[in-house]
């Protein structure tokens, strides 16, 4: 079994995946990207989004590429909508002062 699944496994955050055995050769050949999106509406994150942070960093540590995007990108795929426009504005503000906040750590 890959080092990386194996730890993955070892730290509780795997039950169960179709094609283990595959994604373990794959992981153990190639180096992979994964990637975790937050849509920041509030100005902190939860225990839940620690733990995804916490499974990229763990990729990491075994040489894969993580990416973390941050934004408001469901708002801008309903820009059309009038309603939404303002809301945007605002989300954008709320943004920029998140990115503010996370750039401390």
């Amino acid at each position: 079994m890959n080092i990386f699944l194996k730890e993955f496994k070892e730290r509780g955050f795997f039950y169960q995946c179709t094609g283990e055995e595959n994604l373990s050769q794959l992981l153990d050949k190639e180096k992979i990207n994964a990637y975790i999106g937050f849509d920041c509406t509030a100005e902190s994150l939860h225990v839940g989004s620690l733990l995804q942070i916490m499974c990229l960093r763990l990729l990491q540590k075994h040489g894969h590429r993580p990416i973390v995007l941050l934004g408001g990108g469901q708002l801008e795929l309903e820009i059309h909508q009038e309603k939404i426009k303002l809301e945007l504005f605002y989300q954008k503000k709320k943004l920029k002062k998140i990115l503010r906040i996370l750039k401390k750590y």
